[in-house]
């Protein structure tokens, strides 16, 4: 494998779930490079809800979800600053179709204004738009995307 830069990575609820769905996948080795200590996976508190809301649904004890993610180390939960929200709802609004995608979509801008070594990863058509892609500086990516811009694989 290539050097690989240490960065952080924000994921959405896709990409958590299509690592445990996909074991052979590319978004299961993003989760392996953090544990690896290599990257950091950041998941905001908005997406870890929505998590535990989808297994509940499915008849999944949600606790699952972090039993899961605590087998892995580099992943960490963050809050969403709500002054941040109040501050970029507008704009996400605006550019973001999906309603559920906005909270994603600001606490990616608020991380991403902390360190330039912050992506975030989906696979989700709403947050893929060109117009988010520009305005988050091109760092909205697919997970096989950020492997390329990164060399891994």
């Amino acid at each position: 494998m290539a050097k690989i830069v240490s960065i952080r990575v924000i994921i959405d609820t896709n990409i958590f779930f299509s690592s445990i769905f996909y074991p052979d996948g590319n978004e299961r080795h993003l989760f392996e490079l953090a544990d690896r200590g290599l990257w950091q996976i950041i998941i905001c508190d908005y997406v870890f809800d929505e998590i535990q809301l989808v297994l509940k649904r499915k008849g999944i004890e949600p606790s699952l979800a972090i039993d899961l993610l605590d087998t892995y180390q580099n992943i960490v939960h963050m809050d969403l600053d709500p002054e941040k929200y109040h501050e970029t709802l507008e704009e996400a609004t605006r550019l973001v179709s999906d309603n559920k995608d906005r909270p994603v979509y600001i606490f990616a801008k608020q991380e991403m204004e902390k360190d330039e070594e912050t992506y975030l990863v989906s696979g989700d058509k709403h947050l893929n738009t060109p117009e988010i892609k520009k305005t988050l500086d091109n760092r909205v990516l697919k997970t096989r995307e950020l492997f390329k811009l990164m060399k891994v694989r």
